[in-house]
């Protein structure tokens, strides 16, 4: 082969899907993974009262909001009533991987696991 045939040939470099997985999961531990989607319920009930987690107003009630958990040898399931996220939110942000440099933080999200849907998807999925 020439030199300049050898220069314009690249070599195969991607990551492949099981090492992927495995990078951005191995230093979280399961039930790490359950309560960050907890926290995630936590902050749509806040978000809802349109209150932030550290300055949350006396008079808000929030005995209205459930995070019903369901866990059986086979599956398992979080089932809230806290409002969740807007469908374009879903669509165009949650399951991306990385923020958008003009995407604002959150203020209500009391962040306390900060480890993310995703990689909880990731560890708790098969």
């Amino acid at each position: 082969m020439a030199e300049t045939e050898i220069r314009k040939t690249k070599a195969i470099a991607n990551p492949t899907k099981t090492f992927f997985v495995r990078m951005i999961t191995r230093d979280i531990t399961l039930e790490d993974c359950i309560l960050d989607l907890i926290d995630n319920s936590i902050d749509g009930a806040w978000s809802s009262e349109g209150s932030r987690p550290m300055g949350l107003a006396e008079e808000v009630d929030l005995s209205k909001y459930r995070i019903d958990i369901e866990a059986l040898e086979d599956s398992f399931c979080i089932v809230d009533n806290c409002g969740g996220m807007t469908l374009n939110a879903a669509i165009n942000h949650a399951f991306s991987f990385g923020r958008q440099a003009l995407e604002e933080h959150e203020d209500y999200s009391i962040g306390v696991y900060g480890i993310g849907m995703k990689r909880a998807i990731f560890k708790i999925g098969g």
